[in-house]
């Protein structure tokens, strides 16, 4: 495993995927130009934006699009480790009744932050966030403390009641020359050849000759499906490519700006249930990339339709 058990990615962003249920991923930051720029980052989709400001005149008891959760925006201000976090989309559901009314100081079931060592708000983690909004659109947290400019920073959310997740990703602003970034992820297919192809810039000469089946220290496919345990408290449920984890990935080719997936290998498809290592319709992952010279990190984070 190449960092920690919940994998953490950084900046990117979904063209490929459905605009209006795929695209609850990563955007790439506009003010500033990604460098140097004082702006927080803030991304949107319109059309997830329009959809959630609909979801949330549903009466209380009504779901939005079934068991969809989509994260469309995250929208980051504040100063190093006393950050803030806006997001925005639908299928959030409500806050948990069987914890204490927002706002609320302390860990859940139902949201994360990570920054690449350290995840915040999930379960028992040392690091706690201060809940101040949780509706079916918007979630905002404030006292995000483990962060700084340039970090990647990963949300996943799933709706206390439908179990449906959404993810984003993306970095504080200002971004470190020389990050990489993600400007499209396409899938196609299911199962073992379950196909992904990453466009985008700055990902580096291949880590090994291609094509190459196995794991690398640059690339990393996490699924955060909602699972009714954690494991050693982390918030993923299974992971392929990086490090030591026994799903592997089976790489076409690898490029500065395209890295070409053919599929899964190892350990794919273990388990039982809910658990197993497979994906599964409406899935909320993190796709990471590492620049193969530098090692700065960039990720996609969106659900797999």
């Amino acid at each position: 495993m190449r960092i920690s058990d919940f994998r953490l990615g950084a900046l990117g962003v979904c063209v490929a995927i459905s605009i209006l249920a795929g695209c609850g991923g990563s955007q790439p930051p506009i003010g500033g130009g990604g460098r140097g720029g004082t702006d927080p980052f803030f991304a949107v989709n319109p059309a997830a934006s329009q959809f959630q400001d609909a979801a949330n005149a549903l009466p209380a008891h009504i779901e939005p699009r079934g068991s969809s959760a989509v994260i469309s925006d995250v929208q980051v201000s504040g100063s190093p480790h006393n950050y803030t976090l806006k997001v925005r989309g639908f299928g959030f559901g409500l806050w948990p009744k069987n914890l204490p009314k927002l706002p609320y100081k302390g860990d859940t079931h139902y949201f994360r932050i990570g920054d690449g060592t350290i995840e915040s708000g999930f379960l028992t983690n040392a690091y706690p966030l201060d809940y101040a909004l949780w509706t079916r659109g918007r979630i905002y947290v404030n006292d995000y403390t483990v962060a700084s400019p340039s970090d990647c920073i990963e949300v996943v959310a799933w709706n206390p009641t439908t179990h449906a997740g959404g993810a984003w990703a993306g970095n504080i602003q200002p971004i470190a020359q020389g990050t990489p970034q993600i400007g499209s992820v396409q899938f196609a297919g299911w199962g073992k050849n379950f196909h992904m192809v990453v466009l985008g810039s700055g990902f580096g000469k291949a880590p090994v000759p291609m094509p190459y089946r196995g794991n690398t220290a640059f690339f990393n496919f996490v699924d955060f499906r909602y699972h009714p345990f954690a494991f050693n408290n982390a918030s993923s449920l299974w992971g392929a490519g990086g490090g030591s984890d026994p799903v592997t990935l089976v790489y076409h080719s690898w490029t500065n700006t395209r890295i070409e997936i053919d599929g899964f290998a190892g350990a794919y498809g273990s388990g039982h249930g809910r658990t197993r290592t497979v994906v599964e319709q409406n899935d909320p992952v993190i796709i990471s990339v590492w620049n193969t010279t530098n090692d700065l990190p960039t990720a996609w984070g969106g659900n797999i339709h």
